[in-house]
Order: C-alpha cells, then structure tokens, then sequence
C-alpha cells in the first residue's frame, strides 16, 4: 500500500482538508479530524479502490427491459406473493417450497396460464434484476471473513478476549473435496439495489429530495444550527457540499450505515448481524421503510472483514460510476458516500 502525504496532496483533497480544518465551523456539529487518521483513511480508500478508475465513457447499449410472456408474467406476480406471504401460512404448509407448489395448483387451474417452478422463476428473476450474490469464504465460527490481509490465510487467526486461537480450517480436508469452503457469506451489491432505483421512473424522481431540500436550505439566510433538522436540510449536509465538495449532483447518493446483533429464534444459535443502509435521498415519510432499506447478513468477530467487501464498492463509487437514470433516460456519473454511522 502507497502511503499517502497530506501535505503533497493538492487540487480538490487539498480543499476538502482545509475544509476540515475550517475553524468557522461548530466543534459540536463538525468536530475536527486528526491528521493522522485522515492520512490513514486516504491510505485505505487507496487500497481499496485497487486498480478501478472510471471510464471515460458509458457503455455503449442499454439493455432495454426483456419482453416476458403472459406465463412468466403471472408466475413473477405469484413469486412476489409468496415471497411476502405472512408466517402463518407457511408453518401450515410446512415448508416454503411446498407454499409456492400448492398455491401454484390453485392459480394454474383457475387462470389456465402455466406457472414456473420455483427454480425457474428464481433464475428469471435474477435475469431481470440483474441481482448476483457472491460469495466470500468465512470462518464456520463466524470470526472473520478472509478478506483483506486475511485473503490468503488457510485457517483462521481470530482470538477473541479470552486468548484462545480459533485455527479453524478455512476449506474442507479431503482430495475430494479440495479446495471447498467450509463456510461461507453471502453478499449482495449494494450498487445493484441502487440500479434498480434509478431504473424506476417514480424511485429516481424521489432520490432527488435530497439535492431539493439542500436546494432549498442553502437560499435561506439565518442561524440554521439550533433547530432540530433532518439530514438533508441540516450544517453536515451544508458543510459537505460547500467545503468538502460532495454531492455536486442531484442524484449522488447518501448512505447512514447501522449495524447491530439479531436473534432470529428462540435458539440462541440462530444469532446474526445484520448490515443495515438507509438511502437518506429519500424523504423522511418512505426512507425507513423495509422495501427502501438495504439489509445485509453478516456476521460477529472481526466485523470490519465482513464490512470490506462493502467498503470496496463504496470506495469504487466515491471514485464514480457510470448509471443509468429512468428520468432523463440517459447514463450519468454516480457518486456515493457513506456518511453517517448509526449504533
């Protein structure tokens, strides 16, 4: 890794530094960053980012929306039903699969349309979405995932405070199973989730708020600090736009992260973590809702390895993407941050 010289750094980083260091600013609304710490997040956003740089052009084609049959129409509107289906009936089905074979009968004989198994519309549906898990090995303990200095790591090296090392083997032993991961974690592309929003005509209009309320807040003239106000309307947002250049653009996205412990049984060994992002574009009435927050398993022990794969992306959009906005029917280069941590 490239050490980074805070005094070398010139053009816009060297603004966004004395933009820090701005002693006009409130010490309780913008507390001041060290140097040394700066230094050392520049020097892991490098890291990070690797090799990626922005292209200097969008690609070439837009895949227009894929034309479906009246079959795989009704047979995605039953998926999504199932999908949100309420607990009750699924524990009198016993089982989700027998949920979607049962109603699936019942559909099929009243509206004479095929409906497709529940392999096929999964894989219709991540054809459409463009959503593609990934995986990433991980410790079977949930201590870290082998990412970052651990990438290469055979067995892992967590000890936790009472000193005892985990040495879990991190792949399956056995010439027949070489080279298998014992565990593993499933992530999916936040990028991907916000695609889609800028896909959707009415989403992208609402991930305009932002931009509107700081809009608005910057033409107002008074002491805006001792009201209580949202993200959007508030000193942070103004002091990112005005001193530190973020958010140029309407439609850059704003993330708060929050993360915390889940138990998802009565069993204690059902426990997970679970990675929450809030898009604070959208207005305040939709912004918490389940279908407008992007929601991520992940695990205990060395969090921060869990969240690096998170972190990359972010690093890669900070950097610029190119996406593809409904509204103006046009690509544009994307910027997003991850501005606030929540507990």
């Amino acid at each position: 890794m490239t050490e980074v010289d805070i005094d070398d750094l010139g053009g816009e980083n060297q603004d966004d530094i004395e933009g820090l260091e701005d002693d006009d600013m409130e010490d309780e609304i913008i507390p001041p960053i060290n140097r040394e710490v700066l230094a050392e997040l520049l020097n892991l956003w490098k890291e990070l980012l690797g090799q990626y740089r922005l292209p200097q052009s969008p690609p070439k084609t837009y895949s227009k929306p894929q034309a479906l049959e009246e079959s795989e129409k009704l047979s995605l509107q039953h998926y999504i039903a199932w999908r949100n289906s309420n607990s009750i009936a699924w524990r009198n089905s016993n089982g989700t699969v027998l949920t979607y074979n049962e109603h699936c009968k019942v559909l099929q004989a009243s509206s004479r349309t095929q409906i497709i198994s529940l392999f096929r519309v999964r894989k219709l549906t991540a054809s459409l979405t463009g959503f593609h898990p990934t995986k990433v090995n991980m410790c079977p303990k949930s201590c870290i995932a082998y990412t970052g200095s651990y990438k290469d790591l055979e067995t892992c090296p967590h000890a936790p405070p009472s000193g005892v090392l985990c040495g879990e083997p991190r792949f399956k032993s056995g010439s027949w199973q070489k080279r298998r991961p014992n565990a593993q974690v499933t992530i999916l592309l936040v990028m991907e989730t916000i695609k889609a929003f800028f896909a959707n005509s009415e989403m992208s209009h609402k991930i305009r708020y932002r931009d509107a309320c700081l809009k608005a807040t910057l033409d107002v003239v008074g002491n805006m600090t001792k009201r209580y106000l949202d993200f959007s309307n508030g000193v942070v947002h103004q002091h990112q736009y005005e001193n530190l250049h973020l958010f140029q653009d309407s439609q850059d996205i704003v993330l708060a992260l929050s993360t915390d412990g889940a138990q998802l049984t009565m069993k204690k060994q059902s426990n997970t973590w679970l990675l929450i992002l809030i898009m604070l574009n959208l207005p305040p009435e939709i912004r918490y809702t389940s279908g407008n927050v992007i929601i991520n398993p992940k695990s205990p022990g060395d969090i921060e390895s869990f969240l690096r794969p998170l972190f990359k992306e972010m690093a890669c959009a900070s950097e610029g993407l190119w996406m593809w906005d409904a509204v103006d029917s046009s690509y544009f280069t994307h910027h997003v941050y991850i501005t606030l941590g929540l507990g």
